[in-house]
């Protein structure tokens, strides 16, 4: 029939209705299981998520307790990372550069820079308070790795690419250093 359902070519074999081409909207639009994801022509999941890229940064997802985050390779300044995670939202949907709550985050986080091989600007600093850290949503610091660097020129923080994953305040105008890693929640279909 002419109205029938046919799904997106990268849906899950018995897609629903409703189904579409993934988006980067922390949603499983193609009804594959997967959040924020893309495919080759041939249906093999490919290792950047092309959908989550912008402009010329290539960006890769991965989905740790009930959240996306998207690395990006891009090596900018804090305050432009933090725009570039905001500029991945829409509908609904508010990325923001990631706040990290658990050791097991953290070691997730760590696992998704390391394909990239540079440390990635995270959702905290102490802009507003010299020694006072503070999540880019305003939640105050609770789960906390070892810092490196604090000093009062530096007021953000990037998760290093290194064994341990420790945490290194830096100069948030620093550009050309840290990539970045945006998050938000998982939006239910």
């Amino acid at each position: 029939p002419p109205d029938a359902f046919i799904p997106p070519p990268d849906a899950a074999p018995d897609a629903p209705a409703g189904c579409t081409p993934e988006t980067c909207n922390a949603r499983d639009d193609d009804c594959d299981g997967r959040v924020d994801e893309s495919s080759a022509a041939d249906g093999t999941l490919m290792d950047y998520a092309s959908v989550c890229t912008t402009g010329a940064t290539r960006c890769r997802a991965t989905v740790f307790g009930g959240h996306v985050y998207i690395f990006c390779n891009s090596r900018v300044s804090w305050m432009a990372a933090s725009q570039e995670c905001l500029a991945m939202g829409g509908a609904g949907i508010n990325f923001s550069l990631a706040q990290i709550d658990s050791m097991g985050e953290n070691d997730a986080l760590h696992d998704l820079i390391q394909s990239g091989g540079l440390d990635a600007w995270i959702g905290l600093r102490d802009t507003a308070t010299e020694g006072t850290f503070v999540w880019e949503s305003g939640n105050a610091l609770g789960y906390a790795r070892p810092f490196r660097g604090n000093d009062r020129d530096k007021d953000c923080v990037g998760l290093r690419n290194e064994m341990g994953a420790e945490w290194e305040v830096r100069d948030c105008i620093t550009t050309g250093g840290p990539t970045f890693v945006c998050e938000a929640s998982i939006v239910p279909r």
